[in-house]
């Protein structure tokens, strides 16, 4: 509305010129021309005004369009910096799973290396008890009842085994045991073992002589002689048997733990033999 106020002056002007008459119209003209002025000088000011606010508006705007610039990159950086957060949280979830997976995979191997360790130490010491006891028998080894030299019948039969073969001197002994005459059949295979200790068939005349002290009862001597046929004939054909007779003579003696041992042992050293079966038999009854 400013802009048209000069226009507006101007048609007052002319309206009071020709509508009235000398000086005073002069004067009035003069006072309109001046008052007309201060209106040019205030529009011109009023214009100026208005183009220094259109130029902070522009600034204003270019700021505005600046900041706009800004906050849109800065929220991009922030949206930037929670993916890669959210990437980082996630590979700190990955490595705590993977550390709580390997300590517990490393806790179970402990607890099963303890348990071995345990397992292998009671199975030592169990071993060294089973030594004690063998150490035990094997001192009881002088008391076995000697030949009296004066017995005409124990010079005979020592006079025949000497004069006897490998072969002859074997089946008299194992003829003799069949038959229930255990002590000559012990002297036949003693006589053998000092004669023959090479013989294919020394392991079995040491298994026999086992078999005399178990069927006699004495059931340590038995175990005595039972080992040695598993340590000196650790390939023959009667190890097997020796440690089923010698695990069953520790269970006699009421040594159920050396009972299981040697059970145990058997099944691990000849899974598929007969004896085996019979040992497995024996270890379900013991344990029931």
């Amino acid at each position: 509305m400013i802009r048209y106020q000069p226009v507006l002056i101007l048609f007052v002007l002319f309206a009071l010129v020709f509508g009235g008459n000398g000086c005073a119209m002069r004067q009035e003209v003069w006072d309109v021309e001046d008052r007309v002025k201060a209106l040019e000088t205030e529009n011109t000011r009023l214009r100026q005004a208005l183009s220094a606010i259109g130029d902070e508006a522009d600034q204003s705007g270019d700021l505005q369009e600046e900041l706009r610039a800004f906050a849109a990159t800065q929220q991009a950086e922030f949206y930037d910096m929670r993916t890669e957060m959210r990437r980082l949280s996630g590979m700190v979830e990955e490595v705590e799973y993977r550390i709580d997976r390997d300590v517990g995979m490393l806790r179970d191997e402990m607890a099963e290396l303890n348990l071995g360790i345990r397992n292998n130490a009671r199975t030592i010491e169990e071993y060294e008890q089973r030594l004690e006891r063998m150490e035990t028998y094997l001192g009881m080894e002088a008391e076995r009842r000697e030949p009296d030299p004066s017995s005409d019948t124990e010079q005979a039969a020592s006079k025949t085994f000497s004069e006897m073969d490998e072969e002859a001197l074997y089946s008299a002994a194992k003829g003799l045991f069949d038959d229930g005459e255990f002590d000559r059949a012990l002297d036949g295979f003693e006589v053998f073992l000092e004669r023959f200790p090479e013989s294919r068939l020394a392991d079995n005349a040491r298994f026999w002589t086992g078999e005399v002290y178990f069927a006699e009862e004495w059931y340590e001597r038995a175990i005595v002689e039972y080992q040695k046929v598993i340590d000196d004939y650790p390939e023959g054909s009667k190890v097997p048997g020796a440690y089923l007779k010698q695990g069953i003579a520790f269970h006699l003696l009421g040594e159920n733990d050396n009972a299981l041992y040697v059970f145990r042992e058997l099944v691990d050293r000849f899974p598929d033999h007969n004896e085996a079966q019979v040992a497995r038999s024996r270890i379900g009854r013991i344990e029931q």
